[in-house]
Parts: C-alpha cells; structure tokens; sequence
C-alpha cells in the first residue's frame, strides 16, 4: 500500500508491530506445547507403579488418583444397583491383557492325600 499520508503510514506501521508481536507469542506458545510435560523416565516410574499395585494407589491417593485408576482399570463405569452393590464390571483392555499374560489357568495346590 502506498501512502504519502504519515497518519496512514503510522498506523500500517502500528499495526505491522502489532502483528509481529502476535506471531512471536504465537510461536512462543507452539514451542512450549511441543514439549512433554513429564520426562519418560517419570512417567514410566509412574506407570509401573500404577500396574504393580493400583488399589496402593486408590487408597492412598487424592480424588484424582482415584479418577485415574477408575479409568485405567475399567472400559466403562461401574454400575451399581441399589440394594444388590457393585455389578462385575467390564475391565479395560490392559487388564484382560494382563490377566491372559499371566495365565487364567493357574491351578490351586493339590490337597494333601
């Protein structure tokens, strides 16, 4: 755009600085939001903990631990009938995985004689 107008040109001038400084903020934002916001050696800390002992977890945690395990453990929400309690609920994925890696065919030890 030309202009001899120095009003005109002040406020393209303006205005380009205000967009310069939009773009930097903007690409200040994207870089930050690239970045892990836990390192892999803390969540996979975390991680092994969780599987080693989940109820360790929701007995000792806040409401958001026990927000976690429940959607971990379970594929939906528990149901819960009243008078009766809990249904058998329908575990997540990693369980029923876990469960065939170790083996649903453990036996019990034989009664002696």
């Amino acid at each position: 755009m030309d202009s001899d107008n120095p009003k005109v040109i002040n406020a393209y001038e303006k205005r380009l600085e205000e967009l310069e400084t939009e773009k930097l903020l903007l690409e200040e934002k994207a870089t930050e939001k690239a970045q892990p916001r836990l390192d892999f050696d803390k969540a996979y800390r975390t991680a092994c903990i969780f599987l080693a002992n989940p109820h360790k977890i929701w007995r000792l945690g806040n409401l958001a631990h026990k927000q976690m395990v429940l959607k971990l453990a379970f594929k939906d929400k528990p149901s819960y009938i009243r008078g009766e309690g809990y249904r058998t609920a329908n575990l997540s994925m990693l369980f029923r995985a876990l469960a065939g890696v170790c083996g649903s065919n453990n036996e019990m030890v034989p009664p002696v004689g």
